[in-house]
């Protein structure tokens, strides 16, 4: 993740990324959701695999 954080919009400030990626609800912008999807999703599994 930390290596997405500079792209991210959501993220204003560079420094506090870390502190912001723990609040329970963080709505991310339509290009930040655009841009983690296909980062992320190679590393998703089905939860019965993982549980």
């Amino acid at each position: 993740m930390r290596d997405l954080v500079p792209r991210l919009s959501v993220f204003p400030e560079l420094a506090t990324w870390s502190v912001h990626i723990r609040w329970a609800s963080l709505k991310l912008p339509l290009g930040d959701a655009d841009r983690l999807c296909p980062e992320l999703e190679p590393l998703l599994l089905p939860y019965g695999e993982v549980a």
